[in-house]
């Protein structure tokens, strides 16, 4: 894999949950728990930096702005999502500054689809069009240029609705923030894409297979774990179109990813749609529309785990745990849904202040599902392996040599060799 282009954003925000532990400029990692001073907005408490530059730059750019929209919005105990702020960092930025972020390719805001009218014609976007609309004509024309028309305004919030792109600390099982590439946004979807995103603090960084860039590459606009229907309900969502990619046509694949656990005794095997299982051959017992209901209601449940700040490490841990066995009993540990669940209960597994008994067996399950799903060089496929080194660090001695092997190899490839994440499991 090649390193394509790398590109910083026009915009870029930090989520909620995140506000206090990275830096709200460079999204450099703040030292919470050292000596190295963390600065912080005095008027809204909403945003953290690594260094008085970041502050200052921050400040100048759309920060001195932004600040009186935080205020009073948290004053009416009405906090804006990340979309929201997103929206607005990109409103201040494009309105109010002259000088623009050039993007990779030179392309600019204006160049980006818009999908207006399909968000207006929504009733949800419509709604949140409306939102935004209503913060905005709430802080007057100090904020906002007098002279800008609503209409232009709404078509920039949908430029971001459409393009925005969630920004991933591989260290993590979730996005950290969210960002407005322009240059990124350019390029098509497609499931099976032709290169991959990954990022370096708040920096794109575009890999590809050859080495020379090209217009004409795609992208995954999604994570490619997600069984099909997930992926192209996603896609609708934002950009209205069904993807048609070799992957959303591999049947195969995606019966794997939704196969649902063989229901006789002592059998280890999984069961694809109505086939019977591959191991004993017995019949399948779980239907299809049991197994597909499962999974995207155990994507659900994991997805919402993320906006809720509700568990500390351990209750979270021991609930994920509980989670596991209540659906193994019907899906397979092939499952999408399951492979998810079970890297975040190692992702969690591996802060916990009291190491596990089962910590290796946690650190290693679905590893070699996520490899055969999506092969060795894929971020997510990174990302799990780094979670399972994570939590073999933590151990006496590290348990296998094989997997710290993959993490590398992985990583080389889906980050290059320059990435924090690659040195980082280097130095393990």
């Amino acid at each position: 894999m090649h390193t394509l282009a790398r590109e910083k954003p026009l915009a870029a925000v930090l989520c909620p949950q995140f506000q206090d532990f990275y830096c709200a400029t460079c999204f450099a990692e703040l030292d919470v728990n050292g000596e190295t001073e963390i600065l912080m907005c005095d008027d809204c408490s909403e945003v953290s930096y690594c260094s008085p530059k970041c502050q200052r730059q921050d400040w100048r750019s759309v920060h001195q702005f932004e600040c009186e929209i935080l205020r009073a919005q948290k004053a009416n105990q009405k906090p804006m999502t990340t979309t929201m702020r997103l929206s607005i960092r990109t409103l201040l930025v494009t309105l109010r500054n002259s000088e623009r972020t050039p993007s990779f390719n030179g392309a600019i805001i204006e160049d980006l689809e818009t999908n207006y009218k399909e968000y207006r014609s929504s009733p949800s976007h419509n709604q949140f069009l409306s939102d935004m609309v209503t913060i905005i004509k709430s802080v007057g024309h100090d904020v906002f240029p007098k002279s800008v028309e609503t209409n232009k305004m709404i078509a920039i919030i949908c430029t971001v609705l459409c393009n925005a792109f969630g920004i991933m600390d591989d260290k993590r099982v979730e996005p950290i923030g969210s960002g407005l590439f322009v240059g990124l946004a350019k390029h098509n979807h497609s499931c099976a894409s032709t290169s991959h995103v990954v990022f370096e603090k708040n920096q794109v960084i575009l890999r590809g297979r050859e080495a020379d860039y090209s217009k004409n590459i795609t992208i995954s606009y999604v994570s490619r774990m997600l069984p099909t229907s997930e992926r192209q309900k996603s896609i609708r969502n934002v950009h209205f179109i069904t993807c048609r990619c070799e992957m959303c046509r591999n049947d195969d694949l995606d019966l794997i990813g939704l196969a649902s656990r063989c229901q006789t005794i002592n059998c280890l095997g999984y069961v694809k749609g109505s086939n019977p299982c591959g191991v004993c051959k017995k019949p399948a017992v779980v239907p299809i529309m049991e197994s597909s209901s499962s999974t995207s209601k155990l994507i659900d449940i994991l997805d919402n785990l993320h906006k809720s700040n509700e568990f500390d490490s351990t209750t979270q841990y021991y609930y994920l745990q509980n989670l596991r066995k209540e659906y193994i009993r019907i899906l397979a540990d092939c499952n999408v849904a399951i492979l998810q669940l079970d890297e975040q209960i190692a992702y969690c597994a591996s802060d916990l202040k009291k190491i596990p008994d089962e910590l290796s067996e946690v650190a290693v399950r679905g590893c070699q599902h996520f490899i055969n799903r999506l092969g060795i060089g894929a971020p997510e496929v990174t990302r799990r392996l780094y979670i399972a080194c994570k939590c073999f660090s933590r151990l006496p001695s590290f348990p296998s040599s094989e997997i710290h092997h993959l993490a590398v190899q992985s990583s080389i490839l889906s980050h290059g060799e320059d990435h924090s994440i690659t040195k980082y499991l280097q130095r393990m």
